[in-house]
């Protein structure tokens, strides 16, 4: 009861501060890691936020493309639920068609915004082949925006966007 009482009014105060609460990690339960794998051990990749000012991960090139074509993903699908592991967790299930034209490396992009804005969160570089990734970092239940950029001779080719809204997720005592 106590921990549902100070994770009301740590959202009470984010409200009045404009900024999202900080809710500490429960303690005890259920495993404390998220439902999410490496690309090299299965088929779903993690997604991490990116480190460098422009949304890439550090080193990545900027210059991105038209979408669509043979360099590009297809068949995106993306679905958001409550995790099974963590309390009041919304993850998203992303899939998609890796590019016909493989290219050397894939990043999955996602935002409650806009592309071009600041504010989008990347996944870590994943082989040309991934075709899942389990997304944890979520805005709420804002509809969220995504795609996926297929590297190619130093040039990013982004798939066209999918979307999907994060899952209403309550934590009960």
């Amino acid at each position: 009861m106590r921990r549902i009482v100070t994770m009301i009014m740590a959202f009470a105060l984010a409200g009045c501060a404009g900024a999202a609460p900080t809710v500490p990690a429960p303690t005890g339960g259920p495993s404390q890691s998220p439902e999410r794998s490496t690309a090299s051990a299965s088929p779903l990749a993690q997604s991490t936020p990116s480190g460098s000012p422009g949304g890439f991960p550090s080193g990545a090139p900027s210059s991105i493309g038209p979408a669509g074509g043979a360099g590009a993903a297809t068949a995106l699908r993306g679905e958001s639920r409550c995790s099974e592991d963590i309390i009041a967790l919304s993850i998203a299930e992303l899939s998609w068609t890796p590019a016909v034209d493989r290219g050397e490396e894939q990043l999955v992009q996602v935002t409650i915004y806009t592309f071009d804005l600041p504010g989008s969160v990347f996944s870590a570089p994943l082989e040309p082949t991934v075709d899942q990734l389990v997304f944890d970092q979520l805005s709420g239940q804002a509809v969220h925006m995504w795609r996926v950029l297929t590297r190619h001779d130093g040039m990013w080719t982004p798939s066209e966007s999918g979307a999907f809204t994060g899952a209403t997720c309550v934590a009960d005592g």
